[in-house]
């Protein structure tokens, strides 16, 4: 499985990826949004961890990165100051197209479950999704008339 992690802090980031890493989870780690897009378009990941680049807002991010590629999207906030505020993040995060949100740092089992989950919901999404059907044109049904 492949992670993006998008972290401005290499401090933060460092031990995120080590761990995603040691659970086969090849991740890479990009500072900026710039870096983010670039790694997106090169090579798509399963799935992106977003917490903050150094050149974007995140949600600013979000949009775009929504934009160029369906990936799921995990949101890693860290603690805020109070609940409200929390819960106002998380609003507008889910609103403009995040898939999953979570405080961080957290525990690395909860975020590896979290990564496992999207993923596996998104593949499931798209193997069930309807195919397109091919319609014959001025195709009409016509009731059997039984005598």
């Amino acid at each position: 499985m492949k992670v993006l992690l998008i972290e401005a802090d290499n401090d933060f980031a460092a031990p995120i990826a080590y761990a995603l890493n040691n659970a086969d989870m090849e991740t890479a780690v990009c500072f900026t949004a710039m870096e983010a897009v670039g790694a997106l378009q090169l090579e798509p990941p399963d799935i992106i961890l977003l917490r903050s680049a150094r050149d974007y807002h995140p949600i600013g991010l979000l949009r775009t990165l929504k934009g160029i590629r369906r990936v799921p999207i995990l949101i890693l906030e860290p603690w805020p100051q109070n609940d409200e505020e929390y819960l106002r993040r998380v609003v507008e995060a889910l609103d403009m197209g995040a898939d999953d949100y979570i405080r961080a740092p957290q525990n690395m089992r909860e975020i590896e479950a979290r990564i496992k989950s999207l993923v596996r919901r998104t593949q499931e999404y798209t193997l069930l999704a309807p195919m397109p059907v091919r319609q014959k044109p001025n195709l009409r049904l016509v009731p059997k008339v039984t005598k």
